[in-house]
């Protein structure tokens, strides 16, 4: 029922794919002004590989099938489905008839699909890493570091909790709250953070309803390299006031 779904933030479904690209889809009927029942459908896209695989999407990624549509609606939601996203092969020289009709050909299994409960706080917080550590590590090791990291966040972020996922600097033994933080988004922090720092943005975290549902990189505060394309904008740790909560707000969520 769609009217029900407003208390929930998306969901997860645990799928076998093919490595083909395949897009979720939720039709609604709404009224338009003159009060004629009109169909909409909403579509968010994504990517399967060989085998099974946990996909977590947000109805926040969900957009409209025709451009100029208002954004969806959960209320109006009546109906879903799953459906191969069939791309045109270029014809060359070499193209077969076998190849063309791979192109057209696609199987994805469905084990379970689950609605993920709305909430004010994130039920799990992880305390992941980025890839500036405090050791200096082999190519090999620092690749195998950044994998695992990267297969634990996936798992919490498919597991229908809320989360919140923060990859802090190297960790250094320093007085807190004595520095700028620096939080951002897409791995291009450089500077170490100190262990109390980073334990004060956890606790924040558990209770800031901003922090439900969002992975960050957070440092203290420095120059970015010349010719940098983005701004980095650092916020005082400061007790009289939760400035966890203004430093997340300029951040993408369901990340």
């Amino acid at each position: 029922d769609g009217n029900e779904l407003d208390r929930y933030d998306g969901f997860v479904a645990r799928i076998c794919g093919d490595g083909k690209p395949y897009s979720a889809n939720l039709y609604c009927m709404v009224e338009d002004s003159a009060g004629v029942k009109v169909a909409r459908q909403y579509t968010s896209r994504f990517n399967t590989r060989a085998g099974w695989q946990t996909l977590r999407l947000s109805f926040a990624g969900f957009i409209p099938k025709i451009p100029g549509d208002p954004p969806l609606d959960t209320a109006t939601v009546d109906s879903f489905s799953f459906a191969y996203e069939a791309r045109r092969v270029p014809r060359t020289a070499d193209t077969t008839m076998a190849s063309e009709e791979d192109s057209n050909r696609a199987r994805l299994e469905v084990h379970f699909v689950k609605l993920v409960p709305r909430g004010s706080e994130p039920d799990f917080l992880l305390l992941s890493c980025t890839g500036n550590t405090d050791k200096q590590l082999s190519d090999a090791d620092k690749e195998k570091l950044l994998t695992y990291k990267s297969r634990g966040e996936a798992v919490l972020r498919n597991s229908g909790l809320g989360y919140t996922i923060i990859r802090p600097g190297a960790l250094c033994e320093e007085p807190g709250g004595q520095k700028a933080l620096v939080f951002d988004q897409g791995g291009r922090i450089t500077q170490n953070i100190s262990c109390a720092d980073a334990a004060d943005v956890c606790l924040r975290g558990l209770h800031d309803s901003t922090a439900r549902n969002i992975s960050f990189d957070v440092c203290f505060e420095y120059i970015p390299e010349e010719g940098s394309l983005y701004e980095l904008i650092a916020h005082l740790p400061d007790k009289s006031n939760n400035y966890l909560t203004s430093a997340l707000a300029r951040l993408d969520a369901d990340t």
